[in-house]
């Protein structure tokens, strides 16, 4: 039993899922660094015969073997989520491979900087308070769905491009590839089920169309400025999670900056699970300057 180590138990299981599987792939388990430096294990099987390789992330079937569940049961999970996973039909990725073909892709994700040091390490990230703003090309296939690749220095590089071209070009194609989705809380949340109040009327989220990755839609031009014009009011943008932001109106009341301050942090300590953090700052938009900054 390899109950001590998964990096251990993930050697087993590669071993074991390329004998289950035959000759002619590659089998291997390594560690993904995911947000806020979440480490999760991944299984690649590379085929000869596939141009791409989904990653079965193995840490449930670890904890499934810890409880008991037999080594041969493992690997047959194992590669039924890889053959669901995998496409029937090879997937086009030459448009990667030219910068031309990637401008209207552009898009970004927000990430805190201090939590993902390693992860950003080689991306060409820009930095906004204590925030990352991290480009990816959301990539759209009848095939496989949608997903972003992370855009590294090196595809920079094999493009031929300066990272401010990369920039010149993303928040355009940001707007329109993953446009902003902007909505009452009440009416995001289905207000059939939570009721009706003035206080729920107040909150506004903002996310993208998508849902996913969508905090950073917060930075389109005019997003914040529509919704001050419409309560006539500075706004306090609180951090929900990588995925949206929730945003309120100014009230003036005294100590109101410490206590939006709480419940980020309280929200962020018991209810949010780690790889979907964004921060614990409060961020407010100044509607006559019409900046946003972080109150520190």
């Amino acid at each position: 039993m390899y109950k001590e180590n998964i990096e251990e138990f993930g050697r087993a299981l590669a071993v074991e899922t390329k004998a289950y599987l035959g000759g002619g792939c590659r089998v291997e388990v390594k560690p993904v660094i995911k947000n806020n430096g979440v480490v999760k294990y991944g299984m690649v099987i590379k085929k000869k015969d596939k141009n791409v390789s989904p990653t079965v992330y193995i840490d449930g079937l670890y904890e499934a073997y810890q409880k008991g569940m037999p080594m041969s049961r493992a690997v047959e999970e194992a590669v039924d989520a890889y053959e669901r996973c995998m496409p029937e039909k090879k997937v086009d990725v030459s448009f990667f491979k030219e910068f031309d073909s990637v401008r209207d892709r552009l898009s970004f994700k927000l990430l805190g900087i201090r939590e993902n040091l390693e992860y950003l390490e080689d991306v060409p990230y820009k930095k906004f308070e204590n925030l990352a703003m991290v480009p990816v090309c959301v990539m759209r296939n009848d095939i496989i769905g949608e997903g972003m690749i992370t855009i590294q220095r090196s595809h920079i590089d094999s493009w031929g491009i300066k990272e401010e071209e990369l920039w010149e070009n993303l928040m355009e194609s940001a707007v329109k590839i993953t446009p902003a989705k902007v909505a009452k809380m009440a009416d995001y949340l289905k207000r059939s089920v939570l009721g009706d109040s003035d206080e729920l009327n107040m909150l506004t989220v903002v996310t993208n169309e998508s849902g996913i990755y969508g905090a950073g839609a917060v930075m389109y031009p005019g997003v914040l400025r529509s919704i001050s014009e419409k309560y006539g009011k500075n706004l306090y943008v609180l951090p929900s999670s990588v995925h949206e932001v929730i945003v309120l109106p100014e009230r003036g009341e005294d100590e109101e900056r410490d206590n939006l301050q709480a419940i980020v942090r309280e929200v962020n300590a018991g209810v949010l699970g780690r790889d979907d953090y964004l921060s614990d700052l409060v961020y407010y938009y100044d509607k006559d300057k019409e900046t946003l900054t972080a109150c520190v």
